[in-house]
Parts: structure tokens; sequence; C-alpha cells
């Protein structure tokens, strides 16, 4: 009997998340559609006039907020109900529709930005001190003046404006097949012929017997060998696009560019990967271990995801996993628990796999709704890391919704691993007071290590990735299949050190990491789980002032440039010792388990 994936109908109602808090029904939802496609017809007649004077500003900025906050709505709405199955025909409609009413929504409303800035900020500081009212949005069009160097003609950033849909057609092309096409099969596990799927790939991983982990892994790789010129040809046109735009706007080069769009300056890039680069002594110490407690002779990268500390297989219900992140993070306090417990009995979270449901988790909502979570819960401790992750990112939002406006109420990407991360080192926290001998504690302490070798160092080695594969495309080297894959190889060698065997399937692990479709974007994991980790250690010691001062942080949004924002919990990220620091950390965890053998 082939063991797979329940059909939606299937899952209970209760473990499936509520999204009336957007649209009750889907006639609603096409309600909303067409008034958009209203409001956008009406903001027409300010064409040409946006800057004529201060009244006029004031009422493009409102309403370009309010056509954006109900865009927001429909294009969260349609996706969500598309990752619930994405081979339901009727979803599949409704996000076609939202995508194309996204961009030509991008595309109509080009012209306010543009005719704002084609004057000098002096003039909007005039309009400033007349209209007391665009106060209220004088940080974000200082922030629009910061692209200034950066924009083309009001003509041009039309053009680009108009083709959103196909320049974003390489990541839609990838979740299709990566999300939906893509079979790897079955395997036999327990006498249960087990259907393998992107979201159960890492459990049977952690399966202990090494047959069934080889299998598995080879199962995937197989197919991905047989769809790697399919995927090399997608990633290779988007990092072509991306470096396109990027040359049209004659910024540096493409990681300017994005990390520009956070106001990033590109040090801190640059300095995350010299100093993990300088510490791979400590990654390879970890290899070192793992390979020593799983106490085999050939370690390889199918061996990477199985818990080393032994005789632990507990399974953890859904609830049982809620009750224990609510005792880990009670030194957040009350208001903060509350907020999870809202979470749980709202519905925000749609809990288990189902046949063709998104794979991973995710965190996401509008102004307008609650938080909202993706899981695909399997049971296992690291499905209750996700969970508390994922929980962070929700309470983050609830805090910045309840206490900003809609202007400032969308944080950067770049702060928004750290509230995630700072939920997972207080789990890890608690998990070690409650440990009742050495092999729970071990497992623990290697849930932390584990983190590190996934969020600063795998996720660092995904940004060096990057780097390389940009720098190669903008020297006009030819990415094909083989070179992508030959330059991940080599820097899963470099990272992993000598004491794993580097199967040749793992050069084709890239194709596993849907981040790369947003550039530039993973590098955020382990500035933040960094930051995290100063944030947590201090708060579970008791510091008050942090704590403060992170709730603070938590309801600020986009308030403020997101350096400014770190720096009033005291962090300047410009320095490197922040990441050396948290690598310090990873060294003294691998000491602490190797002391409890």
């Amino acid at each position: 009997m082939i063991k797979t994936r329940p059909r939606r109908s299937e899952v209970p109602s209760a473990f499936q998340w509520e999204l009336s808090k957007l649209y009750s029904t889907i006639e609603e939802w096409e309600k909303d559609f067409n008034k958009l496609s209203f409001l956008l017809k009406k903001i027409i007649i300010y064409k040409g006039k946006v800057m004529i004077n201060s009244h006029n500003l004031l009422m493009i900025l409102k309403k370009d907020e309010e056509i954006t906050r109900l865009l927001n709505n429909l294009y969260v709405y349609a996706y969500m109900k598309y990752h619930e199955d994405t081979l339901n025909e009727q979803y599949i409609i409704l996000k076609g529709k939202i995508d194309k009413l996204y961009n030509d929504t991008n595309e109509q409303k080009i012209f306010i930005s543009n005719e704002i800035l084609e004057n000098k900020y002096s003039l909007v500081e005039e309009y400033i001190k007349q209209e007391r009212k665009l106060k209220q949005y004088e940080l974000k069009l200082d922030m629009m003046f910061k692209q200034k160097p950066y924009l083309l003609t009001s003509k041009e950033e039309q053009i680009i404006a108009s083709m959103g849909e196909i320049l974003t057609s390489s990541s839609n092309i990838y979740n299709v097949i990566y999300n939906t096409d893509i079979k790897y099969g079955t395997i036999k596990v327990d006498n249960n012929e087990i259907e393998i799927t992107a979201s159960n790939y890492i459990k049977l991983l952690n399966h202990n017997n090494p047959q069934i982990r080889a299998e598995v892994f080879n199962k995937v790789y197989k197919t991905y060998d047989n769809l790697k010129n399919t995927f090399s040809t997608i990633l290779k046109y988007n990092i072509k696009t991306i470096t396109l735009i990027s040359n049209l706007k004659k910024y540096d080069s493409p990681l300017q560019m994005c990390l520009f769009n956070n106001y990033i300056n590109p040090i801190i890039y640059y300095n995350l990967l010299d100093v993990v680069n300088s510490k791979l002594n400590i990654l390879h110490k970890y290899v070192s271990l793992r390979k020593k407690e799983l106490n085999i002779d050939k370690l390889h990268m199918y061996d990477m995801y199985i818990d080393i500390a032994k005789d632990v297989n507990k399974e953890y219900s859904y609830d049982d996993a809620m009750q224990i992140i609510k005792k880990a993070l009670k030194p957040l306090g009350k208001d903060y628990i509350d907020i999870i417990d809202k979470a749980y009995y709202e519905k925000w979270i749609d809990v288990f796999d189902n046949e063709n449901k998104k794979s991973g988790a995710y965190s996401w909502g509008t102004y307008d709704s609650n938080p909202y979570i993706l899981l695909n819960y399997n049971g296992m401790l690291n499905d209750i890391f996700i969970l508390a992750h994922e929980l962070g990112h929700s309470i983050h939002t609830y805090y910045t919704n309840k206490n900003q406006t809609y202007t400032y109420s969308n944080y950067t990407i770049f702060l928004a691993e750290i509230a995630s991360s700072v939920n997972e080192i207080l789990l890890c926290k608690y998990l070690l007071d409650i440990a009742t001998n050495n092999n729970e504690k071990k497992l623990i302490l290697n849930q932390m290590m584990e983190k590190f070798k996934g969020s600063l160092y795998r996720q660092t080695m995904f940004a060096e990735f990057e780097k390389i594969i940009y720098e190669k495309e903008q020297n006009d080297e030819i990415l094909t299949e083989k070179l992508i894959s030959n330059t991940y190889y080599d820097l899963n060698k470099k990272y992993y050190g000598s004491d794993v065997i580097h199967d040749r399937e793992i050069a084709l692990e890239w194709i596993r990491i849907n981040h790369f479709y947003k550039p530039f974007y993973v590098y955020q994991y382990a500035t933040g789980i960094s930051i995290a980790f100063i944030i947590a250690y201090a708060i579970y010691d008791g510091d008050e002032k942090m704590l403060s001062n992170y709730k603070q942080f938590l309801s600020s949004g986009s308030s403020d440039y997101p350096l400014n924002l770190l720096k009033q919990l005291g962090i300047d990220i410009l320095d490197k010792t922040i990441i050396e620091k948290a690598i310090n950390i990873f060294s003294d965890i691998i000491d602490q388990y190797i002391e409890l053998e």
C-alpha cells in the first residue's frame, strides 16, 4: 500500500487556516478585484499633475496607499488559496488574474513616483511645510529620493513596469515545476510505501537506516539530474533578467541593486563572506563531531540531517508543539504568549501537508488580516522549531500592524529573520533547561548546532554561490548547467571540509533552493541569526532593557532605516564582530556537546 498525502478535503478544518479575515468567498474577492480596476481608472486624472501643489501630492499618496492596500489583500488571498492546492483549476485562474492585475497596477501607478522624482527634494520639503498631513509621508518620500540616482526616464520606467509578468516568469516557471510537476517516486519504510515529496524529504533523511537515507537522496537527485538542463536554463535567465535591470539602472552590480532596495550597504554582505570563510574550521569541527557521533566510516551528504543524539525518536503532536513553544517564549512576556494563543484559536495556521500543497513554510498576510502561517507539520522536533520560527515572523507582523500606520507597516526583509531566530534560540534554551539527561541535552545542543550550520554557514554558502554566478554573468561567461553545478559543488567541498564524502549528486542541490529566485536574499538568514543570538541571550539572562528595546523594535515596522532600528537595540551590523561573536557561540556549543560524552 502506498502512503500518499491526503487530499485537501481530507484535512480536518481545525488544522486549516481561516482566511475569512481577508475574504469569506471567491465572490467577495471578485468584488474587490473589480473595485481595484475602478480605482486605477480614477488616479489617471492626476497624471501630469502630481506635483502641481501640496494638495495634489497628498491626495495621490493617499490614493496610492488605498490601491496598494487593496491589491495586497487580493494578491495574498489568491496566492494562499493557490498554495493550498496548486492543481486546483479555480485557484490557478485566481492566481493568473491577480498576477495580471498586479503588473497592470504597477504599470499604471509608475507615473506617481516618476513625477515626484522629476523634482528636487527641496520642493517636497516646501510642500510638507504647507500641508501638515504630508508629514506622515516624510520618511517614505525621503526613501524614494534615495533611489533617484538609479532611475531611468519616466518612459523607460513605464516600459519596465509593463514587463513585470515577463520579468518574473523564471520564478513562476520554477515554482510550477518544483511544487507541482516534479515527482520523486516512492520508498518502502516500515512496510509502508511512502511517496517522496519536497515536504517529507528532510524527515526521510533523518531516518536511522542509512540505506533509506541513501535511497531517498539518490531518487531525489536522479530526478534533478533528469531535469538539470531545464532548471539551469530557468536559473540562467532569471540571472540574466536581474543583471539586465541592474545594468540599465546603472548599479555597480545586481548585488548592489538588490541590497539598495532595502537600504543596505554591500559591505555587510562582503563582511559576512569574509568572516565565515575565515571561520570555516568551526563548521569542519562540527562535521567531524557528526562523523564521530554517527560512528560511520564514511559520512555522506545524505547523513547531514540525521540527529546525532542517539536513541531519540520522539514525535510531537501539533498541540504538544504549541505548549512547548509557549513555555519557551515566556521570557518575552504575557502579551507575546497571548498572541500565540490568538494564532492557535483564530486558526492563523495551515498545519499539515496535503496533496499538491506548496512545500516548505512561511508567514504571510496583509495589514487588514491576521498574519498567516503555512506549515507542512510532520511531528519531528525540527517541526517545532519551524513553527516557532514562523510564529516569530507572524508576531513581528502583528506588533508592527498594531503600532504603525499602513505607510510604515512593512518592515524590510533585512530585519525579517531576527524575530524568527530569537524564537528558535529561546526554544533551545528552554529545552536545555528541562532536559533530564545528557542524551536530551545533546539533542537540543545539536539542534542549536544545526541552526548555525543551516542558517549561518549554509546560507552564507548560498550567498557566496549567488555572488560568484552573478559575477560570471557580468563577465559574459556562459552559465551552462555544468558551470553552475561545478561552482556549487566546489563551494560545498570548501564549506563542509574533508570529513564528509562530497557525493557528486550534491552538485545539483542548487535546484532545491527556491530563494535563488529572490536574488541576494539568503545572506539575511545569516545576519539575522547573528543578531538574534545577541538579543535572545540578553533576554534569557533577564536584561529588561533589551526586552523593552526588542518589543519596540518589533513594533517599529519601517518607521526608520533598518540599520538605525538595529542601533536602537545597541547593534551595529557593519561591525564584523557581530558575526564573529555568533560563530564563537557556535564553537562553545560544540564544546558543550563534547563535554557531555
